[in-house]
């Protein structure tokens, strides 16, 4: 896993939005990254994913999008691809973005 970054903010709240049960997760980021007015700062590519792609408001939406909200400090970890069976990889990539910006987790 590789995590791509075009801007690094300091010391964020840093919020993971995974999909769950019914895509609560998924949903509730999605929720903050559209009513805080993010951007997409960067995002998490590994090769073991599946091929998807997805659309909203005539915008590809990455698989694992990083947004950030710059007047809150806060980085929203959006996922709409469920991590089933790398979820260890993904914990080890969060921690590593987390030590990158020295973030806190909520």
């Amino acid at each position: 896993m590789e995590i791509k970054l075009f801007k690094k903010p300091k010391n964020p709240i840093l919020i993971e939005g995974f999909p769950g049960f019914g895509l609560v997760g998924t949903i509730a980021s999605e929720f903050l990254i559209d009513h805080l007015k993010t951007e997409l700062i960067g995002k998490i590519v590994f090769n073991e994913m599946p091929a998807m792609v997805a659309i909203h408001e005539n915008k590809v939406v990455e698989p694992l999008g990083i947004f950030y909200n710059k007047k809150h400090n806060i980085i929203l970890l959006h996922a709409i691809t469920p991590s089933t069976g790398f979820e260890w990889n993904v914990a080890e990539t969060i921690g590593k973005l987390a030590k990158m910006l020295s973030a806190t987790f909520r």
